[in-house]
């Protein structure tokens, strides 16, 4: 995303500064930029595993004094209830760094126990491992459904400009304006008794792609979609600007072409107000 204004004139001071003050310089470009250190410590995105699942991370581009140890538990417990206010959660772990939440599967199998698993740490990150409603019923297409993807992208979206995700650390002078970090990732197959099952078609609310690539594998970078373009997103960054990007790769690393209108209609339905 591109600087702001407030940024933007503050960089430009930055060259004749460093000559007589290098540290204060060094300083403001740390404020205008971010350190990016919290998104750090998302996952590897893209691995296969035992189910389809979508991994949405989020975290302040700059970091933040982190609350107290007596204080954490109890403001993850708040984060997990709001990214996951209709769902049985459980605590699955609960420490000085991390807490962390899973909601159990309705049909578990020796393969997997949890359908969802939020990971709240104490320097900022969310992380939220979202399974997807993806059946696999061999040889019928494994179809990727992109409403609940985009559902998702609403959910943490709302999150990000709650005051349980801006309570997650120390608060800082316009916290409510403070830019985050995102990144996002998507399995590429999973493992059966079959061998390794990759999604293969896609479910839209609206229009489809054109056409893909035939036997074209997904993939997914170790750093998400569109990663170079979540850091540093304002707060009031609309759904669509941030996640078009992530939505257009996803389809175009797995052989898709004619994707922009199949990604305006999928986000144009997750981005209207509730009922």
């Amino acid at each position: 995303m591109t600087l702001g204004f407030a940024e933007s004139a503050l960089l430009k001071v930055l060259g004749p500064l460093a000559k007589v003050l290098p540290g204060t310089a060094a300083r403001l470009r740390h404020v205008a930029h971010g350190d990016h250190l919290a998104i750090q410590g998302t996952p590897l995105l893209g691995q296969d595993g035992s189910r389809f699942a979508l991994t949405v991370a989020l975290a302040p581009s700059r970091s933040a004094k982190p609350l107290p140890v007596a204080e954490f538990p109890d403001k993850a417990l708040a984060c997990a209830q709001v990214v996951l206010p209709h769902e049985a959660i459980e605590c699955d772990y609960s420490g000085p760094e991390l807490a962390r939440f899973t909601v159990a599967d309705q049909t578990p199998s020796p393969m997997y126990r949890h359908r969802h698993i939020l990971s709240v740490h104490r320097t900022g990150l969310v992380v939220l491992i979202w399974g997807l409603d993806m059946a696999i019923t061999l040889p019928q297409a494994v179809t990727l459904p992109l409403d609940e993807a985009a559902a998702v992208f609403d959910r943490m979206h709302t999150f990000a400009r709650s005051p349980e995700f801006q309570g997650l650390h120390t608060r800082r002078l316009a916290e409510g304006i403070r830019r985050l970090d995102w990144r996002i990732g998507l399995s590429r197959a999973v493992s059966t008794n079959d061998g390794q099952v990759p999604w293969n078609g896609v479910r839209a609310p609206g229009r489809t792609p054109a056409a893909r690539a035939v036997g074209q594998y997904p993939s997914c970078p170790g750093d998400g979609y569109a990663a170079a373009g979540l850091r540093s997103v304002k707060p009031s960054e609309p759904l669509p600007n941030v996640f078009r990007p992530v939505l257009e790769e996803l389809l175009v690393s797995a052989g898709y072409t004619g994707v922009r209108e199949c990604v305006t209609d999928v986000l144009d339905v997750s981005s209207r107000p509730h009922a």
